[in-house]
């Protein structure tokens, strides 16, 4: 069922101008959709809208660089693609609980800007 959600999400928001929906650029792979991703011009922004209307959104993993134990292993300049990643990347709802009509009212609100 989590799968049809997915599918229902990477559907909505495929042509959506700044919106990437990660694991869509993998077609030889399936995706194990126990989360859904997307990379956001202005994620702050709209992880504010997304939560005004009671829809939870987060990032949901951290950097394992940042913590201070891996301090020695950190290069001089940094990790840019890191960095840009953890920017923009944000986890939309995506369990049993969540209905088709969730995920399109979520798509709506995301494409709506």
């Amino acid at each position: 069922f989590v799968k049809n959600l997915y599918s229902a999400y990477e559907q909505e928001l495929c042509n959506v101008s700044g919106i990437q929906f990660v694991g869509k650029q993998c077609p030889d792979r399936e995706h194990g959709a126990w989360l859904c991703t997307i990379l956001a011009e202005d994620r702050c922004a709209l992880q504010t809208k997304l939560s005004e209307q009671r829809i939870e959104s987060n990032q949901v993993h951290f950097r394992n660089d940042r913590y201070s134990i891996f301090d020695s292993y950190c290069e001089d300049g940094g990790y840019p693609n890191m960095d840009s990643m953890e920017d923009h990347y944000l986890t939309l709802p995506l369990h049993p609980k969540v209905r088709v009509e969730d995920v399109q009212k979520i798509c709506r609100l995301i494409r709506e800007g």
